[in-house]
């Protein structure tokens, strides 16, 4: 059975560095997408399978791939998605040589924020989403059985330390994500739901791995494996993918709204919102998470440009 780590897995984090201007905080019109890809398994994980991986990020162009997290042996690598701001990704990962799992946070151009695991705090948690610069969504069992919660993190100039304590967002759910104006979608028993005042919910649409669009009233998810878009506030459903042969999973909106990235077995595509062809952004690679667009005057100039 893994020891949580209770020192930050940063440590594994081996930025190449790559200068220039490519790797600006936001680049481009779209930012850039990270993604995990497997390589030759040389250790295994907790279902006793072979798994090495590594974490990548490219730009929304396909240009400037650069692998960004590398350890000795990374057995498992969950990407918790982008801070509101764009400028910080939550990692989970777990390590094949110490038999841990820790928490971590890159910053945009790859390189490690200094922090601290789950294991201090006992979350024993995987951040799934943000609802603020300062406060992340998780599932985790605190004594509520699989459920989602939420977090505080407080920024610094050392990086992460944790904020208060966990606060439950819903029971026997996974998969929190929240759109921009802090709106909370999560699964529960294959469905989506949408939380309400007191802890409450309703029932929005059957499938699993919602994604908030920009706009905050789209959710792009997974349902059958195809991909799908709801608007929340008309409940219109429209496919998006219609691929018998192909499993499509984890899907992300551009930060404009006009594009969904997802993972097509083992290969991350993109496709236009709006329907039509997809193109192959990478040929090898999985669960991608695409960096948001920071909102104007986001950034408080005491705070570090990573503090999300």
């Amino acid at each position: 059975m893994r020891r949580v780590l209770i020192t930050l897995v940063s440590a594994l984090l081996v930025p190449l560095a790559l200068p220039g201007a490519t790797w600006a905080t936001f680049p481009g019109r779209n930012g850039r997408i990270a993604f995990v890809r497997a390589e030759a398994a040389t250790c295994y994980d907790d279902t006793g399978a072979p798994r090495t991986v590594t974490v990548w990020m490219v730009l929304a162009s396909g240009r400037g791939l650069r692998r960004v997290a590398f350890g000795p042996e990374l057995a498992y690598a969950w990407l918790g998605g982008w801070s509101p701001t764009g400028s910080a990704l939550a990692l989970r990962l777990a390590d094949c040589a110490a038999e841990g799992v820790g928490q971590s946070f890159v910053r945009a151009d790859g390189r490690s924020i200094p922090g601290l695991g789950w294991g201090g705090r006992g979350y024993g948690a995987a951040v799934t989403g943000w609802l603020s610069r300062s406060r992340v969504l998780g599932d985790a069992d605190l004594g509520a059985g699989s459920s989602v919660w939420s977090m505080g993190l407080k920024p610094s100039s050392d990086g992460y330390a944790w904020g208060d304590h966990a606060h439950l967002i819903a029971r026997h759910a996974e998969s929190g994500t929240a759109s921009a104006r802090g709106t909370v979608a999560f699964v529960r028993g294959g469905t989506i739901r949408l939380l309400l005042p007191g802890h409450r919910s309703h029932h929005l649409v059957g499938g699993g791995q919602p994604d908030w669009a920009p706009d905050s009233r789209r959710i792009a998810y997974v349902r059958g494996g195809d991909l799908w878009i709801i608007d929340t506030r008309t409940r219109r459903v429209r496919r998006l993918t219609r691929t018998p042969a192909v499993k499509e999973r984890h899907p992300v909106w551009s930060p404009d709204g006009r594009e969904v990235a997802y993972d097509s077995n083992g290969s991350i595509a993109i496709i236009p919102s709006r329907g039509g062809s997809p193109r192959t952004l990478v040929a090898d690679g999985r669960s991608p998470s695409w960096q948001p667009r920071p909102p104007y005057g986001a950034l408080h100039p005491a705070c570090p440009a990573y503090c999300g």
